[in-house]
């Protein structure tokens, strides 16, 4: 009955924020970062949102505008959108893979190894502000993994989970295939809207993708587009840092989660791993 309610309550919030236009912000938002009036509203967490790539930040936490290039997938497919081949795509993403491949969580975040960090490879990376802790990541990625990589044609005949050539052809094709729709087809968007998090720090904001659409994300920037249809998965404040899961268990010091959290926020250097 809860379930029900509180699907019935997102609706109402959903069609409000259709009607009063509180599904965007506008131009003074955007060009300077400074929250919007309502902005609890706007950002309120499972409803639509109109994100501006201006102050996007990729799954890895770096500017869509400022450093893509130094995602590796943001490299990969500025490559492809530029020369319209999908030639030299895997072989980059694998030379990607191999730099990050033996690395641990706290060799990827550039942090001492305490709290036991080191001993957990840098795929079992969680941030700050994730409900998962990096034992559950570590448990549970593997067949999430598969899942998702199998969907997209990868059998990984190879043997090896992460880090193989196969698995960077797999994300070849996948992306090589969702370019094409584009080309053939013109941006469309779906009931299946990408899902990002609004990270705020005082009064200004910016967003930073989650775990759904990174790919249509990537591609809808490379090809002009200004803003993105998406749905809000958290609203992450900096000044909640001592409330963040992964502080609260020790994972990260508040010192360390909020350097995380401002180099997600100013979008120059990365958070997460390739895979």
């Amino acid at each position: 009955m809860i379930h029900v309610l509180t699907k019935a309550a997102l609706k109402i919030i959903f069609f409000l924020k259709e009607i009063f236009l509180l599904n965007k912000v506008g131009k003074n938002a955007i060009s300077i970062g400074k929250l919007p009036s309502l902005y609890a509203l706007r950002f309120f967490p499972k409803t639509n949102f109109i994100a501006p790539f201006a102050l996007g930040r990729t799954i890895r936490g770096l500017s869509f505008s400022k450093n893509l290039m130094k995602d590796p997938f943001g490299r990969v497919c500025a490559h492809l959108v530029e020369k319209k081949s999908i030639d030299g795509f895997a072989e980059n993403l694998y030379e990607a893979y191999l730099h990050e491949k033996g690395t641990s969580v706290s060799d990827l975040l550039g942090l001492p190894n305490d709290n036991n960090r080191e001993n957990f490879p840098s795929w079992s990376l969680v941030l700050p502000w994730d409900e998962l802790s990096l034992e559950e990541k570590q448990k549970n990625y593997s067949n999430a993994f598969i899942t998702n990589r199998s969907s997209n044609g990868h059998n990984f005949s190879s043997g090896e989970l992460f880090y193989s050539l196969e698995g960077a052809e797999s994300q070849a094709h996948q992306t090589y295939k969702l370019y094409e729709s584009i080309v053939l087809n013109g941006i469309k968007t779906s009931n299946k809207w990408p899902r990002i998090n609004i990270l705020i720090d005082g009064d200004k904001w910016v967003w930073m993708m989650s775990g759904e659409g990174n790919h249509r994300a990537y591609l809808f920037y490379l090809f002009g587009e200004e803003k993105i249809y998406s749905q809000i998965d958290q609203v992450v404040k900096k000044q909640d840092s001592s409330k963040w899961p992964n502080v609260i268990n020790n994972t990260y010091s508040r010192e360390e989660a909020e350097l995380i959290f401002d180099r997600a926020f100013n979008g120059s250097s990365p958070v997460r791993g390739i895979v």
